[in-house]
């Protein structure tokens, strides 16, 4: 089976505000509703009874800038200075079904363009359902 899906994510985090010092220590962060949005072209296959394949290519578009953060460490001064990103992206995902109701997602995805880019990002997860 082969699929084409395309998708709209709105992504929505808040950051709470962040105030921690010691004698040699300190950072400061202020609290920050972030947004942005995931535009995305799923191409899918299931390769066999027990693996599923996707190919995905999208852009990533930051409506909010994450917060500032400030870091004090013996009498050194360093500000974080973030700002809004936007950028392209490739992942590769599969999916291995270990029984009906478990199964394991490896997945490798790539970012370019922007200002943060992922260079590399390899992630896997277990999946059960109930």
């Amino acid at each position: 089976d082969f699929y084409v899906e395309p998708s709209l994510k709105i992504n929505l985090a808040y950051g709470l505000k962040m105030d921690y010092s010691n004698d040699r220590f300190s950072i400061q962060k202020d609290k920050k509703l972030f947004a942005s949005a995931d535009a995305k072209l799923d191409f899918g296959a299931k390769l066999n009874e027990y693996i599923k394949s996707k190919l995905s290519f999208g852009y990533t578009y930051d409506f909010t800038k994450p917060s500032d953060m400030r870091f004090k460490y013996l009498n050194h001064d360093f500000i974080t200075k973030l700002e809004k990103d936007k950028r392209f992206f490739v992942n590769l995902a599969s999916s291995f079904d270990i029984t009906d109701r478990l199964s394991i997602l490896l997945d490798f995805e790539r970012s370019f363009n922007g200002f943060y880019d992922i260079k590399y990002q390899i992630n896997s997860s277990f999946s059960y359902k109930f």
